[in-house]
């Protein structure tokens, strides 16, 4: 992920069928306008494995609403 000032950047995704593309920009996830990663993180931190939410980006210059199954971060060289 990076951060511009609109919104959080994707720069991959590792979840094969995840509605989030690379290259996607989020920019609210539920009812919270995302501006930075801390935003994220707090929305994040505020849900649990499995919630389903709505996440709205920015993708090739339309905005999209895309709803997302938060499942549990798992490093691609983790064993």
């Amino acid at each position: 992920y990076g951060v511009n000032k609109l919104g959080v950047l994707v720069h991959s995704v590792t979840v094969s069928n995840s509605s989030l593309k690379s290259g996607d920009l989020i920019i609210q996830m539920n009812d919270t306008m995302i501006t930075s990663m801390a935003d994220l993180s707090k929305v994040l931190t505020n849900s649990k494995i499995g919630d389903k939410v709505e996440v709205v980006v920015i993708r090739e210059g339309k905005e999209q609403k895309v709803n997302v199954t938060l499942t549990e971060y798992k490093p691609l060289n983790a064993q």
